[in-house]
């Protein structure tokens, strides 16, 4: 059960990190317009069954890391089922199902985040991501994100920074 709550927080996080929250249903058909829309595509829309994400979490304070997996395990235009699995030992331990919901997300107000495009390499794999940077208050200090979003990657992260550190990164990923 607790390992289903950290896969629950962890995609909470994944849209606070980048400044985006889900919106209504009718606001996916606004996700199709040009670019300048006020929302962007949901990271999974466009994952069918098998689609998966292989990522390393980094703990800042002391570098140690916990490798995941997310399997997308059935898609519907909607919405898709995605299976949460943790290395522990050697072997991949479920930590359960969510449903993910494919509304669009929402941009954060304009001036908050400053993008720039940047290549990155995963395995054999050259990508083109978008880098988001935005500065965030965290207790008393103040830090800078980064995230590296990829298209072509379920999930849509390839790299996460805080702080200049690299706190989250993608290992290998299969879009179906």
């Amino acid at each position: 059960m607790r390992n289903v709550i950290i896969s629950i927080i962890s995609l909470v996080v994944f849209s606070l990190l980048i400044g985006c929250q889900t919106t209504s249903s009718t606001s996916t058909t606004l996700a199709a317009k040009e670019p300048g829309a006020d929302v962007l595509p949901n990271p999974w829309a466009g994952c069918a069954k098998g689609s998966f994400v292989h990522y390393k979490v980094i703990r800042p304070v002391d570098g140690g890391a916990v490798e995941q997996k997310q399997v997308a395990v059935d898609a519907t235009a909607e919405q898709v089922l995605i299976e949460t699995y943790t290395l522990v030992n050697n072997e991949w331990r479920s930590e359960g199902v969510l449903d993910f919901p494919l509304a669009a997300l929402s941009k954060p107000p304009a001036g908050q985040v400053k993008y720039s495009d940047q290549t990155l390499k995963i395995n054999d794999k050259t990508l083109n991501c978008k880098v988001s940077e935005r500065e965030v208050q965290i207790g008393e200090a103040r830090t800078v994100i980064r995230n590296w979003m990829c298209r072509d990657i379920p999930g849509g992260f390839a790299r996460k920074e805080m702080a200049g550190q690299t706190v989250w990164e993608v290992l290998d990923f299969a879009k179906k």
